[in-house]
Formats: C-alpha cells, sequence, structure tokens
C-alpha cells in the first residue's frame, strides 16, 4: 500500500509566514487610505507619475477598490492556508493498494477509485495521470491533481513505490 500525505512541517510554514505576511500586507495597503488626508498625503507623494492609479480617483471610491483588493487576497491567502492545515493533519491524500483500489481524499470530498490491470501510470511534479481512467464512482478519473511539491514523496519515490507494489502497472515518473 502506498500513503501520500501533505507535509505537515512545509504546510505549518506556510501558515506561520501567511501569518505574518497577511497581517503586514494588510496594515501596508490600508495604512494609506486610514484617513481622507493620509489619502490626500498619498496622492501628493505620488503627484507627477504617470503610472500612479490613486492620482485621478477620490478617496471613496479607492477606499472601496483597496478594501476589496485587500479583502480577496486575505481570504484566498487564508483559505489556502486552512486548506493546507485540514490536508496535512487528515487522512493520507492519496492511498492506492496492490490490488488497485484506492482513495483520493481534499478536505471537501473522498473519490473512491479502481485502477485497472495493466494501466499506464505517469506520476509527476504536478499530478498522477491514469490510462486508462481510473474508475470511480463518479465516473471516469483520468488525472489526480496532486502537489508533491507538499507531499512526503518526490514524483520519482511515488512511482517507484507504486511500481513496487503491482509489478502490472507500467508506473512512470517526469
Amino acid at each position: 500500500m502506498v500513503e501520500v500525505r501533505i507535509s505537515k512541517a512545509k504546510v505549518l510554514v506556510l501558515a506561520l509566514i501567511l501569518a505574518t505576511v497577511l497581517p503586514a500586507f494588510t496594515w501596508w495597503m490600508l495604512d494609506g487610505v486610514r484617513t481622507p488626508e493620509a489619502f490626500e498625503a498619498l496622492q501628493i507623494a505620488k503627484d507627477g507619475d504617470r503610472r500612479c492609479l490613486l492620482c485621478g480617483m477620490s478617496y471613496g471610491p479607492y477606499l472601496s477598490m483597496t478594501f476589496v483588493i485587500v479583502g480577496a487576497f486575505d481570504i484566498l491567502f487564508g483559505a489556502a492556508a486552512v486548506v493546507g492545515l485540514l490536508r496535512a493533519f487528515g487522512p493520507p491524500t492519496l492511498l492506492i493498494t496492490a490490488q488497485g483500489t484506492g482513495r483520493y481524499v481534499l478536505p471537501w470530498r473522498t473519490r473512491t477509485f479502481r485502477i485497472a490491470p495493466g494501466a499506464t501510470i505517469t506520476v509527476g511534479a504536478l499530478g498522477t495521470r491514469f490510462d486508462p481512467p481510473l474508475e470511480t464512482p463518479d465516473g471516469p478519473l483520468s488525472n489526480v491533481n496532486l502537489r508533491l511539491f507538499w507531499a512526503n514523496h518526490s514524483a520519482r519515490q511515488l512511482a517507484t513505490r507504486i511500481a513496487e507494489i503491482n509489478s502490472g502497472w507500467n508506473v512512470s515518473a517526469r
């Protein structure tokens, strides 16, 4: 059986970096718009710069635009950290048995599958490709999008482990 887990150490480092960067980014972005006077000072400092996006804007629309941008950035990267932590401390992300059954787990969904005898499996750093596609209850699945940079196996290690458990599969790493 092959288990691929998300590396707890890598995800914790990422979460700590994001926990430091996101508040600093938020403060930096909102600092120039905290008051109308701060906004005017920012416009005066940028006066004469042809690339200045805020020079022709008024305070209200610029404040709204800044909140939307900062909120989207914080939500996107905050959600990435949370999903990473859920995957790292949850069940194995990918589980493959010698009989060709397996499970691909995301925090919001679990897919069970069956690998056909004689299948060709190509393991890459950004995903694992199956030919013929995996048989799942939801229909065929030809690719498992597993970012091996975050996992406990490299592409070459995972390909070797899969080939070891079932010699009937044609397994390669790219």
